[in-house]
């Protein structure tokens, strides 16, 4: 693809899945994703006719079929599943990728639901204890 521009890739994580949102003006046209477990290449050409491509390496193994995709007006969302649930430290193997930046708003939900998952809602013991003291409880 001639001149591709590199969109700007958004992710944030589950214990069981990762979430990525490509933002390109694209989604009257189709995407090509090739997606293995171990690697995604994107390839579109948007509505005015721009080039968009990207290429990465996963830190670890997902499934090589997305479990949901949204196609929205300046965004393609797609939603893979983890091969080993667990938490990881980047997106990709090797250096930090310019285009590639942590999506917040998904990344705080994803924070509330481990906490959620463990029962605590992120507080610390001695926290915990303080509250069980005070009067009603």
């Amino acid at each position: 693809m001639a001149d591709a521009v590199t969109p700007k890739v958004m992710w944030a994580q589950r214990l069981d899945e990762i979430y990525l949102t490509i933002d390109a003006e694209m989604m009257n046209t189709t995407a090509d994703i090739a997606l293995t477990e171990t690697r995604i290449d994107f390839k579109a050409t948007g509505l005015s006719g721009e080039n968009y491509a990207f290429s990465l390496e996963f830190l670890h193994e997902v499934l090589p079929t997305p479990a949901r995709r949204e196609n929205e007006v300046r965004s393609l969302l797609l939603v893979l599943t983890k091969k080993k649930a667990g938490s990881w430290a980047t997106l990709q193997k090797g250096q930090k990728l310019a285009f590639v930046g942590v999506d917040a708003e998904r990344w705080n939900e994803t924070k509330a639901e481990e906490d959620e998952q463990e029962g605590d809602y992120g507080m610390d013991e001695d926290l915990r204890q303080t509250l069980n003291k005070l009067p009603g409880r």
